[in-house]
């Protein structure tokens, strides 16, 4: 298999060791938390005839992502080519690599890298492992699918930090991180985090509950998959099954706990227990993957979200996104097209900079020919009140927007964006996807 303009990523397919690095192979823990792969000499491991194999492939795509700082790789086997598409915030990057001999196979790519053997037939079940990248560790999950021209992968990718972030580490203005801290420590309540994947919102509730932390308080979390051990946090895995939910919701009630965190929404019945709760005596804090606020409440009344408990108990709703900054090293100034002057006379009248204030990446090595450097996260606070309120208890999402638009001194995401983008500090690009 060739890849296409290969060289200009730095390709280090099988390279030595690095000092300090230790040759690592698959293997399964009583704990659940597989031995990190090290990337860089697992080529080592399996043998030279790898080189030339489907495991270089997904070695290849691993390699790229890290340094396309994508957090979703999509490989998709075709006749004659695999596609490896990046899904980056706010944007899909795609390379192609043509087929030789041996097109992709997918389940002995993953035997290789795993030692799991993956079924040809069926939807199989997640893998999750965690691999090293240069020096850079990340937990991974890959989802098989099977497809007309073979088994498609999309793997999904988590950067491990050291620590969980505490709030002042985040991006958060100090203005609203003043109003966060206010809400988060105002007593009984539900704070809703929303944002679109890749937004980090975990990190987020990782913060806020670090910020609760205290001996004085009893917290409970129920988190898919635990990031980052908090000490003192009672964290607690989410069953695989909904079978038995409200038997699991009644007994975590039974707990007493003073503040709840539920780990991105996705059991409305789990959710509505535990927001009843949040009308009374606990903390609730929660996520849902949603573009905007807006969003976040029609999607909760979509599946069945109590809407009085909802209006009653919520008491802000914090949204985020992450934005790509311009490239420091390939940096050019960036003339708009019509489409983006219209955009802008459209969402920011009156507010069009002059000719060069707008710049953008050409791409380089440094930026692995995306023009993008850095990541950074844009926060939107909402602070409820009885517009907001009646508007959700009446399920009217217009009214919402309306009352949410009323408020004093309130700075949108897109407004943010845009700043940073009159700033040349993210492409207009990036701000134009932001809802």
């Amino acid at each position: 298999m060739k890849a296409q303009d290969s060289d200009s990523f730095g390709l280090m397919v099988g390279r030595p060791p690095l000092a300090g690095q230790t040759t690592a192979s698959w293997t399964s823990t009583t704990a659940g938390n597989p031995t990190c792969l090290d990337l860089n000499t697992i080529a080592a491991i399996n043998g030279n005839d790898c080189l030339e194999s489907s495991f270089t492939l997904l070695q290849t795509a691993l390699l790229l992502a890290h340094q396309k700082s994508a957090y979703c790789v999509y490989i998709e086997p075709e006749e004659t080519v695999t596609r490896l598409r990046f899904r980056i915030p706010g944007a899909l990057l795609e390379e192609r690599i043509e087929n030789g001999e041996q097109p992709f196979h997918a389940s002995s790519a993953i035997t290789q890298l795993t030692g799991q053997a993956v079924p040809d037939k069926g939807l199989p079940a997640e893998i999750n492992l965690s691999v090293r990248i240069e020096r850079q560790e990340y937990d991974i999950r890959i989802f098989p699918l099977p497809g007309d021209s073979g088994q498609m992968l999309t793997i999904k990718l988590r950067k491990k930090l050291r620590f969980a972030p505490t709030l002042d580490e985040l991006d958060i203005p100090r203005f609203t991180l003043k109003q966060l801290r206010d809400i988060i420590r105002g007593g009984p309540g539900l704070i809703l985090i929303t944002g679109p994947a890749g937004s980090h919102k975990k990190l987020s509730l990782y913060a806020i509950l670090q910020d609760l932390n205290a001996p004085s308080r009893k917290i409970i979390s129920l988190e898919k998959s635990i990031q980052y051990p908090l000490p003192r946090i009672s964290q607690v895995r989410l069953p695989e099954s909904s079978a038995n939910t409200e038997e699991f919701a009644r007994y975590i009630l039974e707990q007493a706990a003073d503040v709840l965190c539920l780990d991105n929404i996705r059991n409305g019945v789990l959710f509505n227990k535990l927001l009843i709760e949040a009308l009374n005596s606990v903390s609730l804090l929660s996520s849902i993957d949603a573009r905007s606020a807006l969003e976040g409440v029609r999607k909760l009344q979509a599946s069945g979200i109590d809407s009085f408990a909802l209006s009653c108990s919520l008491s802000a709703i914090l949204t985020q996104q992450a934005l790509r900054t311009v490239c420091e090293h390939c940096r050019v100034v960036h003339k708009l097209t019509d489409p983006e002057r219209r955009w802008v006379d459209n969402n920011f009248p009156g507010r069009l900079p002059v000719n060069g204030s707008f710049s953008e990446g050409e791409g380089c090595q440094h930026c692995a020919n995306t023009g993008f450097g850095e990541e950074i996260r844009i926060y939107e606070l909402i602070r409820s009140d009885t517009d907001i309120a009646n508007a959700i208890l009446q399920k009217d999402i217009a009214a919402l927007g309306t009352a949410v638009a009323l408020r004093n001194n309130f700075e949108t995401l897109k407004q943010r964006a845009f700043d940073l983008a009159c700033k040349g500090k993210v492409p207009l690009s990036q701000a134009m996807l932001v809802d």
